[in-house]
Formats: C-alpha cells, sequence, structure tokens
C-alpha cells in the first residue's frame, strides 16, 4: 500500500535469501544482513545501492562503475555503493554469508583489537560473522579489500555522500543547512 508510482516491488528473495537474517550479536541490529544484501544486488544487478538514511540532493547521473566515498579520512562507506561485478573487492565481500567464521579480514593479526577479539571468541566460544566487531561487513570490510586490491582510489570524496561527520549530526537542524549542502558541486547527497 501506499507505494510511489515509479517504485518496482520484487522479492528480496530474488537477490538474498532472507530464510535467516544475519543480525549483529551485540546489538542485534540486522545491518550485516543488509550488508551482505547490498553485495548481492550489485553481484546480480546494475544498480546503485542506496540506504534509506541517504538524502539526495541532486540526481545521480554517475557515469563511473565505481560509485562510493570516504565518510572520513580513511574510512569509506557503503551507504551509496556500485561496484563492478569484476571487481577483487566484491568478489571478497560476496563471500561473506551467515555461516562465516573466522577473524574479519580488516582486524591487524599484530593489533590490540586482533588480541581482544581473540580471547572473547575463546570465551564465547564463537568466531561466527554475527559475533565480529561492529562494522566488519561495511564500512571496515569494504575499506580494507578496497584498499588489498587497489580499488580504494576510486572513492569520491568526503562531501560526495557524508559532509556531515557524525559528532556534527545537529548540523542538519541548522536553518538552510541542506539548502547550503545542495550548491556545492561536489556533493550529491547528505548521509541522516
Amino acid at each position: 500500500l501506499n507505494i510511489p508510482s515509479k517504485v518496482n516491488v520484487v522479492n528480496a528473495n530474488e537477490i538474498l535469501n532472507g530464510e535467516k537474517i544475519l543480525r549483529h550479536a551485540a546489538t542485534g541490529s540486522p545491518a550485516p544482513h543488509s550488508d551482505l544484501f547490498r553485495y548481492a544486488l550489485l553481484l546480480k544487478t546494475d544498480f546503485i545501492w542506496v540506504d534509506l538514511d541517504i538524502l539526495p540532493l541532486k540526481p545521480f547521473d554517475f557515469k563511473d562503475e565505481w560509485i562510493f566515498g570516504y565518510e572520513s579520512t580513511s574510512i569509506i562507506n557503503g551507504a551509496v555503493l556500485r561496484i563492478p561485478k569484476n571487481s577483487k573487492t566484491l568478489q571478497s565481500l560476496s563471500a561473506f554469508n551467515v555461516n562465516t567464521k573466522g577473524i574479519p579480514p580488516h582486524i591487524d593479526l599484530i593489533s590490540i583489537s586482533m588480541i581482544k577479539f581473540i580471547i572473547k571468541s575463546i570465551i564465547s566460544r564463537s568466531t561466527s560473522i554475527e559475533h565480529w566487531p561492529w562494522g566488519s561487513t561495511c564500512p571496515l570490510g569494504l575499506t580494507y579489500f578496497l584498499n588489498k586490491y587497489n580499488e580504494a582510489h576510486y572513492a569520491l570524496d568526503i562531501e560526495a555522500f557524508y559532509p556531515v561527520p557524525f559528532e556534527n549530526v545537529e548540523n542538519l537542524l541548522k536553518p538552510n543547512f541542506i539548502q547550503d549542502n545542495r550548491k556545492k558541486k561536489k556533493t550529491w547527497a547528505v548521509h541522516l
């Protein structure tokens, strides 16, 4: 009901089986399932993935097959995402599934994070994907593989989709803030 006339409704199971929804164990969030879905969508279609909390400011008239951007100086976010089907990054990310186990690839083997993760995994007897640290499938996994396969250079600047850092989210409530961002040539959308 109330679906806009230009929206095509299809069964999401055609992209990724939703029989088991992957949820982040610590928070209960279905965000990891959303990540798996977006990677499957990119493999099976020519669409651009866009999170529902993206506020477009102008048409996405991109000519490039690579559409994603930095959300900070070191992290690439996947809230707006298109990667070619033959990308090594997309192939690696698409290998994640509800049964994936092991060490998240983005964790440095000699880091404090890795030591903590190993200890936590031993105690809980689980290294399954739902117990991975928040963001392991995206944006941390996305950033890791883009860097590993030298595909990160396709990323757009922060202003493209993430002109408002999380710590400055109150700026979204300022009068004319969105209108002012709309005028910026490098800003296509604002991630809310």
